[in-house]
Parts: structure tokens; sequence; C-alpha cells
């Protein structure tokens, strides 16, 4: 899918600064959340030290009422204490006090377990706290405000904490709320005759959290705005060169070789790329205009690297492995007596063109013709470790294919395959050069085919491979050997190309 240049331009630039943002502002969150549990630590054990020294008395006398209203006293209304309780060591709540708050804005219901009325859900703190002053009032409703207390009696149960200290103040940090825990000591010894609990909400410090995130998020939004509208405007201006530079190239990969950008007077490296183009799409037409001029003559893959200025013209050789394969027309030059030249000429080029296209389709090239014979070559000029194998396979395929040719009357092939150390080289007089492969290996290989049964292939029974499939055993007295020459029939490869 092809996307703009100046929309992933101005996507990146927009992610860029939105991740910024985002990491400021999580940065700011958290360092206002340890502040607010710093802020309540310092405070609940304020007050937490307060309640208990002045809860010792009244625990001693039994005074319930006077802890009530000390509980009732550290529940402000509208402040950050939601809850707060005085029990003895035996257990019993002799004092406590739930807020208003933390009935509507402490989910309640959720820490009591229990549901809330249907008229209550969604309800507003300033809505609640208007329809309890109205239940207050000379013929109110008795029936909500039994409602109310009903659930802070529960969310009192639910809250009380399970463990108690026994010397100092502790501070807990549970979720939405802080919770204090003070023990009441009396006497010399610091004798435990009680516990003091406080809970206390973040709400307020949360809300102006909540400012401060929203307001991180639209200063976000609007830098990622500008940002995005800058990146659109540069992107656009870039992206119409590259869009020309990217249609040049296209021509010049599908042959308009002739393709030029015009350059501007404009200095920046987007026009220093138009400049380096030009100068390549001419070096590609003037090494394509060689490399045609030169494929007319010599071996194709000598005129790419020509063209490419990487062969060197010399006539020296260079001994490498190869693997050689001769193909001769069988009977071709009795037969080609008793038909007219220009059906000759078909014949042989019909069975070339069949010749050249498997050898290259199995990464050989053709070194030569020879009247109504070819001679293809296996790991040179392009190297190839597994050139015997290709060889085989190309020619058990040749074998094949020239039966299947519709010739008008019956051609039949044979094959003489050998591989092994060749010379390799641009051969031949100073002024006119021809690129070929000599040595001993390739006049084996051509003796071979003189001798191979027709419609078959012979080679040397020491390059036989495991992977080889052979047929009859042959021993051969060869034209300028001196030893017998033991060849096998190849009648097959096992395990497919390589």
């Amino acid at each position: 899918m092809f996307i703009p240049l100046r929309l992933k331009l101005a996507f990146v630039l927009a992610v860029g600064v939105a991740v910024a943002v985002a990491l400021f502002g999580l940065m700011v969150e958290n360092k206002g959340r340890e502040m607010v549990y710093a802020q309540a630590s310092v405070l609940g054990k304020t007050l937490g030290t307060v309640a208990s020294t002045s809860s010792k008395i009244p625990i001693l006398r039994g005074d319930a009422n006077s802890l009530k209203k000390l509980a009732t006293d550290l529940v402000v209304e509208g402040g950050s204490t939601l809850a707060a309780g005085i029990r003895t060591v035996g257990g019993e709540n002799l004092g406590w006090a739930v807020s208003n708050q933390l009935v509507q804005l402490r989910d309640a219901a959720q820490i009591a377990g229990i549901a809330l009325p249907d008229e209550w859900v969604g309800m507003s703190q300033g809505g609640f706290e208007d329809k309890l002053k109205a239940a207050r009032q000379e013929g109110g409703d008795p029936e909500f405000l039994e409602q109310v207390e009903q659930l802070k009696q529960a969310v009192f149960e639910a809250l009380v904490p399970q463990q108690w200290p026994e010397r100092t103040v502790e501070v807990a940090h549970d979720g939405a709320m802080t919770i204090i825990r003070a023990p009441v000591t009396f006497g010399a010894s610091d004798k435990v005759i009680g516990w003091v609990w406080i809970a206390m909400g973040h709400h307020t410090l949360e809300e102006g959290l909540s400012k401060v995130r929203w307001q991180t998020i639209l200063i976000g939004l609007v830098l990622v705005g500008i940002m995005a509208a800058i990146a659109i405007a540069l992107g656009g201006q870039i992206s119409s060169r590259v869009e020309e530079l990217s249609y040049a190239t296209q021509a010049i990969a599908s042959g308009k070789l002739d393709t030029r950008l015009e350059p501007r007077t404009r200095q920046d490296e987007v026009e220093h790329l138009v400049v380096h183009f030009n100068q390549m799409a001419e070096d590609i037409q003037s090494r394509e205009r060689l490399r045609e001029a030169f494929g007319r003559f010599v071996h194709p893959h000598m005129a790419d690297e020509v063209s490419k200025g990487t062969w060197e013209l010399t006539r020296k050789g260079k001994r490498v492995d190869a693997t050689i394969l001769f193909i001769d027309l069988v009977g071709f030059t009795s037969m080609s007596e008793s038909i007219r030249e220009e059906e000759v000429v078909e014949i042989l080029n019909a069975f070339f063109d069949k010749v050249v296209e498997v050898v290259f389709r199995h990464d050989g090239s053709i070194d030569k013709f020879i009247g109504d014979a070819a001679m293809a070559v296996f790991g040179v000029p392009v190297p190839d470790e597994d050139h015997l194998r290709h060889g085989c396979h190309a020619a058990l395929e040749l074998i094949e294919a020239v039966e299947t040719l519709n010739l008008g009357r019956r051609v039949q092939v044979r094959i003489g395959v050998n591989s092994g150390s060749v010379v390799e080289g641009a051969m031949g007089a100073a002024d006119r050069l021809d690129y070929t492969v000599v040595g001993d290996v390739v006049n084996v290989a051509s003796r071979l085919c003189d001798e191979a049964p027709t419609g078959g292939i012979l080679l040397p029974e020491t390059i036989r491979q495991p992977w080889m499939t052979q047929g009859a055993t042959h021993e051969l007295a060869l034209h300028g050997k001196r030893d017998p020459l033991r060849a096998i029939e190849l009648i097959g490869v096992r395990g497919g190309m390589a």
C-alpha cells in the first residue's frame, strides 16, 4: 500500500510528540501521586496522634458519646477524612463516623458488598447532599435517612482494620484511601487500652491530578496538530520531488533509458539526489549500449562483465573447476543432404534454441556452436559449486526436450559430459578475442559425445557421484588417449535440483 511521504513524516512527528507528551504527563502524574501519598501520610500521623491522645480519658470512662463526637469531628464533610472509628482492646466500637462523600464518591456499595438503591445510581454528590438535607427537615424522608445510616454502618464494618499496632502510629495506602491506625495508651507503662483508626481519601488531590491530566492531553493534541501541519507542509515540498524521482526510476526500469530530470536551482539533499540520478541514468544507458553491441560478438556473460567494468580482457588463462557438456545431432550430416538448405537452417535454429533454453535454465552457458553440435559449460564464467549436478540435470532434460521438438522429422541426439580442471580465458589474436575453456576435460567430453549411444549420455566413471543413477558401463579407447577409459551411461539424478 502506497503511503505519501508527507503523511509518513506527519505520522512520525505526531507520534513522537504524543509519546513525549504522554511520558511527561505520566511523570507529572506519578510525581503528583507520590506527593498525595506523602501528604496523606504526614496528615494521617498527625491526626492519629491527636485522636489517640484525645481518646484516652473517654475510653477509660466508657464515654461512648464523647468518642462518637470525637469520631464525628474527625470526619469533616468536604474534607479528606472519610471515616473514623475508636474501639477498645476488647473489640467494642465506642465511636465511629462515615462521611457522606464516602457513601457517594468512594463506591460504598462495592466496599460494603451491598447494592445501592436504584434512585441513588448516578446521583451527583450535590444532589445527594440536597436530598439528605431535605430528609432531615421536619416532614422529611426518614426512610432515606435510614438507608443512608445502614449503608454507612455497612461501609464502616467493611473498613474496620483487622490488625492493630502495639506502639506506633501506622499508615497504609490502599488504593484510593490511606488508612491510619494509632494505639491509645495509658500510664507510665503505655498500656494499650484501645485504638483509633482513620480512613483518608485521595479524591480531592486526585481531582487536581485529573485536571492536570486533561490539560496535558489538550496541550499534547495541540502540539500534535501543529507538528502534523508543519510535517505535511514540509513533506509536500520533499515528496513532490521524490515522486518525480520515483516515476523516473520506474521509467528507467521499464527500458526508457533516456529519462532525465530537470535540475532546479534549489540546492539541498534532494537536488543532489536528482543530479546523481541523472548521472546514473547516463551510465546505465552507456553500459546498455556497450552490452548490446558487445553481446552480438562475444559470450553474453562476458559482455555483461565488460559493461560493468569488472572483466579483464587479457589473454592470460585462469584454471577453474567446471563441467563440460557436448551435444550432437545424430545423423544430421547425412540427413541434411536430402533436404533443402532452408529446412536445414530451420532445424538447426530450433535445435539450438532448445539447447540454449535448457542450459541457461540450469545455470550454464553456451561456449560455442560447432556445425550441428553445441558445447556448454557449467561453473564458468559464473562460479557454481554444484556445476556437475547442474550439468547432469541439463543433459537429462536435453534428451527429453529434443525428442519433443516438432521439426517435421524425428531428431535424436547424444551427449558427452565431463567435469574437472579447465583453463578459462579470452583467447585468440590480440585484436580478436574469444572467451572459451580448454583442457583435457574438454577433449574427453567431446570424445564421449562421439561415443555416446543415440539418445544417451556418457560421462567418465571417475566423476560418478552417489546421487547419479547409472546405466551400462563401457570400456572406451578414445582417440589421443593411451589407456582405455571406463565410462557410464547417465540415466537419472536422485534428489532433484540442488
